[in-house]
């Protein structure tokens, strides 16, 4: 069936490598996916990258997991991780979060399911910055399409926009071609309700 949700605020916009507040963040954590995340226990877990190595004190090197589609049908590859993180860090872009990617030096790709960041210096808390959802994964093909992603989202997420109306709500689908556990909802829809005894109704 479908979940219906009501939220006080519309998201601020859908992007999530710009948007600081939680109204947009609780939509794009359901839509992108990030490298890892953090487990109950605040471990850094495997997502998108099904595992990594730490050589050395500055070296990340991460391997995709293989057949992970975005909502368009393309399949996931390590220069969408490239692009995602240079987005980021491009002054252009403007995201809030492009400090705390401050210590990358560079990023490579040697193939199409391998990434490895360098780092400017040693850096303990990297695999938990990469775990948070403003770090999601987006397609540059899509963010070339529209200028931004302020009001489209294609992820590779287990929920998929299927509709968006401003101000008044955003419907999400099941994504039937997610590559982790399927959801156990149809949908969810988020209806804009600010007043909040009507949202209690």
């Amino acid at each position: 069936g479908m979940l219906v949700f009501g939220k006080a605020q519309e998201a601020v916009g859908l992007d999530p490598h710009l948007t600081p507040a939680i109204s947009g963040r609780m939509l794009t954590a359901l839509v992108y996916e990030r490298l890892v995340y953090l487990n109950d226990k605040g471990e850094p877990t495997a997502q998108l990258a099904e595992k990594w190595t730490n050589p050395d004190a500055t070296t990340y090197t991460f391997a995709l997991r293989k057949g992970v589609k975005f909502h368009n049908g393309r399949e996931l590859k390590a220069a969408d991780v490239k692009y995602s993180f240079e987005r980021m860090l491009d002054k252009a872009t403007a995201s809030p979060w492009a400090t705390q990617l401050s210590p990358i030096q560079s990023i490579e790709t040697p193939d199409e399911y391998t990434v490895t960041f360098k780092l400017k210096n040693p850096f303990g808390p990297f695999l938990s910055v990469l775990a948070f959802d403003w770090a999601s994964i987006v397609p540059q093909e899509v963010v070339t399409q529209y200028g931004d992603l302020r009001q489209h989202m294609i992820g590779t997420g287990p929920f998929a926009l299927d509709e968006y109306v401003l101000n008044t709500r955003t419907v999400l689908k099941a994504f039937p071609n997610y590559w982790g556990t399927p959801p156990l909802v149809d949908g969810i829809t988020f209806r804009i309700i600010p007043d909040e005894a009507a949202r209690l109704a």
